[in-house]
């Protein structure tokens, strides 16, 4: 999404997948309901899964199940495929 939004001359700032998509569709873009829910569901799980040391009590793995993961992978990868196909419209 950052890639696109530079390409736009925005200046995108932030982790969170949400506001990056709102920043697009500010741009008169339009953002699918369920790509903003999988963002939704991403957002929240990017400092704890990048950073396992942010909870030094807890690892990870106490956090994330076979279940969780394939959610989250679902999310990322219905948001991966709107940002290919957006990339070929603003071309």
């Amino acid at each position: 999404m950052k890639a696109i939004l530079y390409y736009l001359n925005q200046r995108p700032w932030g982790h969170s997948i949400l506001k990056l998509l709102e920043a697009y569709e500010n741009l008169g873009k339009t953002v699918p309901n369920q790509i903003k829910k999988a963002a939704n569901t991403l957002d929240p799980h990017y400092i704890n899964s990048r950073y396992p040391d942010i909870m030094p009590d807890y690892s990870p793995k106490e956090f994330y199940n076979s279940k969780i993961a394939r959610e989250l992978q679902n999310a990322a990868q219905a948001i991966l495929n709107f940002i290919e196909e957006e990339k070929e419209s603003v071309k």
